[in-house]
């Protein structure tokens, strides 16, 4: 279930973003695991560069673990979170990781412009 609610909002942001979706290409048919115990994402790079739920079973290539604290740094975006995430694995596809992690961003401002218009847009996102 947090394989599908993880892989969604991820792919949106990869899809903006042909740099990430390139950068993550190399590594297509790679499981990538996130724990974060009692929870645990996988999943699978695809050739497209975006990411979706990996098939039970599929040993992961790489296995990042934090802890419930160094979430909340990471939400904060605290830059030396990265240094305490357990890694174990492929540390090229981790390295990869963590450049998305630092670069990638959301641009909700031209998600909304969207739906209410461009003008309405910035100024909102600008307040």
């Amino acid at each position: 279930m947090f394989d599908a609610l993880a892989g969604a909002p991820l792919n949106h942001l990869l899809r903006a973003q042909a740099w990430a979706r390139a950068a993550l290409q190399p590594h297509a048919g790679k499981v990538v695991c996130l724990r974060c115990l009692p929870f645990e994402t996988r999943l699978t790079v695809l050739d497209s560069g975006e990411v979706a739920p990996a098939v039970a079973g599929v040993e992961p290539a790489v296995t990042l673990t934090l802890t419930p604290g160094l979430m909340l740094r990471i939400a904060a975006q605290d830059d030396t979170a990265w240094r305490d995430i357990v890694i174990d694995g492929d540390t090229a596809l981790a390295g990869v990781i963590h450049h998305l992690w630092r670069h990638l961003r959301w641009d909700a401002e031209a998600d909304l412009a969207k739906v209410v218009g461009d003008i309405a847009a910035h100024r909102i996102a600008g307040s």
